[in-house]
């Protein structure tokens, strides 16, 4: 977790995935939940359990650009509520695409397409 405060080549890191393959990152700390270190404002997140996603491409693509959404809204100093609200929706819209993705999957697993039903 220190590295993501270092600089290299004088340039700091604008983001941080942490990723743990086979157990937790840190169990007091939710995985998959977009957080901002206080001290820092670098957006962070853990992912735990990673090797388990049967989607590994997509799953880190959907990371990627959570993390990209993080750090144009800390760019841009918002409002601590205005902040915390355009958070919540693009939780709830990263939920909402989980779930579709996850029907998606089955579909696929099963051999069946959506319109078969």
């Amino acid at each position: 977790f220190g590295d993501m405060q270092q600089t290299k080549l004088g340039d700091r890191y604008d983001a941080a995935v942490l990723v743990s393959l086979h157990c937790p990152v840190d169990r007091d700390t939710p995985s998959m939940y977009p957080m901002v270190h206080k001290e820092s404002q670098i957006p962070y997140m853990y992912i735990d359990n990673a090797r388990d996603t049967a989607d590994s491409s997509t799953f880190f693509k959907c990371c990627v650009n959570v993390m990209m959404f993080m750090i144009n809204h800390v760019d841009n100093n918002q409002d601590p509520e205005e902040r915390k609200k355009t958070l919540e929706d693009a939780l709830q819209k990263t939920i909402k695409l989980q779930t579709k993705y996850q029907e998606h999957r089955k579909w696929y697993n099963s051999g069946k397409k959506p319109l078969d039903e």
